[in-house]
């Protein structure tokens, strides 16, 4: 059952989201300029973009998971009436940042998508994708956006942020682990690991945690504490706790 936070949350506009965030970054002496919109929002031409990152930069992770490749139920999953979005359009030298017709025209640089949700009875902020087309990559697009999330869940009082991760995205998994995401108690295998860490003395999930880069939400449950589940499944679910803003 949602909380009175996420069903509040759940009914801000893209307007609403828009002012916990920048309204731009510049990159290399770039602009590159936000826009909040919800999944339903999205034209369709934007929704193209969206799809055509996300096949680029994940088809072949999701064709040697468990998740597999199906383009129909992920275009559902992304496209979700909950779904909101953050995207990144630049970049521009010298658009004036406040011609909106201008800065809608420039190309789908990266985007995150989030939704608001209960989990395990907790407020989340759910990060569902953190995607940076190939041209954008390495300019430090992708931790600016996840500092957008963590702001925009601070700002409706969220608890922590959550997301789902590949093992296999071995790129990603150290992205997070530098953003100080560890292994959620939700995530499969939590049990089994915390107790060899107790009993060998290792060092705890905050030392030792590894994330990967796929961030497409999967509710977590109590099937986590099988062992034998946790030994076959290929992804983990990561978490970052809210400091008091």
């Amino acid at each position: 059952m949602s909380s009175r936070a996420v069903k509040r949350a759940n009914k801000a506009t893209p307007s609403d989201i828009g002012r916990s965030i920048s309204p731009s970054v510049t990159v290399d002496g770039s602009s590159f300029f936000h826009q909040v919109s919800t999944g339903p929002g999205l034209s369709v031409a934007e929704r193209e973009a969206v799809w055509q990152i996300f096949e680029d930069n994940m088809k072949g992770l999701y064709m040697d998971s468990a998740f597999g490749w199906d383009p129909p139920a992920k275009r559902a999953e992304l496209f979700h009436f909950l779904s909101r979005y953050i995207l990144v359009r630049g970049p521009s030298a010298g658009c004036d940042s406040s011609a909106e017709n201008v800065k809608s025209a420039l190309p789908l640089a990266a985007y995150v998508s989030f939704r608001f949700e209960p989990e395990a009875g907790q407020d989340v902020i759910y990060c569902y994708e953190l995607q940076v087309s190939r041209a954008a990559q390495r300019h430090g697009l992708g931790k600016h956006l996840m500092q957008q999330v963590y702001n925009v869940g601070q700002r409706w009082r969220m608890q922590k942020v959550m997301l789902t991760v590949l093992k296999a995205n071995v790129a990603a998994n150290r992205f997070y682990e530098s953003q100080g995401f560890v292994i959620d108690p939700t995530s499969p295998g939590y049990a089994e690991r915390v107790e060899v860490i107790q009993t060998d003395g290792e060092p705890d999930e905050g030392e030792n945690s590894t994330s990967c880069g796929e961030t497409a939400g999967i509710d977590g449950d109590d099937s986590w504490e099988d062992e034998d589940e946790a030994d076959e499944c290929d992804y983990h679910i990561l978490s970052k706790a809210m400091r008091e803003p």
